[in-house]
Order: structure tokens, then C-alpha cells, then sequence
């Protein structure tokens, strides 16, 4: 059964949802509507901005929560 980690809080959020995050703004959460999502292992129940540092280019990137709720959501 899953921990459910991060429902609270947004900065309680388990570090595995962004593995190659390297900066979160918490200031920019937003509640995720986990009813909506199609998940195997766990929900996210925040969305925040987050900076991931892409694989291939090795570049930065910013997965905004907007992005993130448009992504997991629609």
C-alpha cells in the first residue's frame, strides 16, 4: 500500500517524483486533484514549479506546476 507522502504538505513530497530536480519553489504549489490522475505507485497531491536537469542536453529545464497538473491531470 503506498505512503501517501506529501499530502499535507508539499514540501513533504517524496524526492523520487523528481529525481533530476535540482530546485523546487514550494510558494508556487498547487493541490493536485488526485481523482483525475492515472497512477501505478503513488499520487502526487501538490504541483510544484520545479527545475530538472534534462539527460540528454544536460540543461535545465522548468516543469511548472501548471505544466505538471495539465501533464498528470488531463
Amino acid at each position: 500500500m503506498p505512503m501517501f507522502t506529501g499530502k499535507r504538505k508539499p514540501t513533504d513530497m517524496p524526492s523520487w517524483l523528481f529525481p533530476d530536480g535540482t530546485r523546487f519553489d514550494y510558494t508556487s504549489a498547487v493541490r493536485a486533484d488526485t481523482t483525475r490522475q492515472d497512477f501505478s505507485v503513488e499520487p502526487r497531491h501538490w504541483y510544484v514549479d520545479a527545475t530538472i536537469r534534462c539527460d540528454r542536453c544536460e540543461q535545465d529545464f522548468l516543469f511548472s506546476a501548471d505544466e505538471q497538473r495539465f501533464w498528470y491531470e488531463e
